[in-house]
């Protein structure tokens, strides 16, 4: 079982994005190390909202993102 988590800054962010209309939200799997958006060839996987929740995309496979903040809350 996978489990994905932002931060709570970051899924605020990624959240805003795809509720202003974005198709998807770039998540890299590394450190992208380009200037110019244009230049980048890194890989990254999409993130999209699906029901009023974000899931990413990965090798064809959605998996929910969570909340960090709220997932370790409900682990105690």
């Amino acid at each position: 079982m996978v489990i994905i988590a932002l931060t709570p800054d970051g899924y605020d962010r990624v959240m805003t994005r795809l509720k202003s209309g974005e198709e998807f939200v770039k998540t890299y799997r590394n450190i992208c190390p380009h200037n110019k958006r244009e230049d980048c060839k890194c890989p990254f996987y999409k993130n999209i909202l699906v029901n009023g929740e974000i899931v990413r995309i990965i090798e064809g496979e959605t998996i929910k993102v969570h909340n960090l903040k709220k997932l370790m809350e409900n682990l105690k």
